[in-house]
């Protein structure tokens, strides 16, 4: 039986007007001879602020993948962009995480549940110096790069779109043009190839 993976919404909170997916696709991606469930499509969300004359409204768009691995967490935690805010809050919940890779740490920050002597140790081991290398570089290729532990899934998500400049015509044809096809299949490699590697040492 299919895995039945959550819809992103339940997992992040974004946004304090409206949630959207679009363009969602789901399935089964074989790689190594291991079936992975995957969902995948683009999340939108608003912020309001203000009133009347002073009413701003924002609409952010977030790209993402959601992997299911073969285990059901213990503890749920994000991997976020390190920020002067994170630093500051991080600080002084006395809850702040750091590897052996000094970019690594300017890169990401870590947000958890519970204590940090209980988080921490089973959250760095998940971070092989190779996988550390690979959210790096994905940090430097995706703008906003996050990684959501939760449940049973895996979760990627960052700004901007999945295809920048698709090739895909629908009015001509109901199918991924070639170039879109491969471009979707190399991400989704690289992220399961991370997945699978994070997902071993996973309590």
């Amino acid at each position: 039986m299919a895995k039945t993976l959550p819809i992103l919404p339940r997992n992040i909170s974004k946004g304090n007007k409206s949630q959207y997916i679009e363009d969602q696709f789901w399935g089964t991606f074989e790689k190594n001879n291991k079936i992975t469930h995957f969902n995948a499509g683009r999340f939108s969300y608003t912020i309001e602020s203000g009133g009347g004359k002073n009413h701003h409204s924002t609409t952010y768009y977030k790209n993402y993948f959601i992997f299911a691995i073969p285990k059901d967490l213990k503890s749920r935690f994000h991997l976020y962009p390190e920020n002067i805010g994170s630093k500051i809050n991080n600080f002084f919940s006395k809850k702040e995480i750091n590897t052996e890779s000094i970019e690594f740490n300017k890169v990401f920050a870590f947000s958890y549940n519970g204590k940090k002597d209980e988080n921490a140790l089973h959250i760095v081991k998940t971070l092989s110096p190779v996988i550390q290398e690979k959210l790096i570089n994905l940090a430097k290729a995706k703008s906003d790069t996050q990684i959501l532990f939760s449940h049973n899934t895996i979760i990627f998500y960052f700004n901007g779109y999945m295809l920048n400049k698709p090739q895909t015509n629908l009015e001509k044809e109901l199918k991924l043009a070639r170039e879109d096809k491969e471009n979707i299949e190399n991400q989704m490699n690289y992220l399961i190839e991370i997945s699978t590697e994070m997902s071993q040492y996973l309590d």
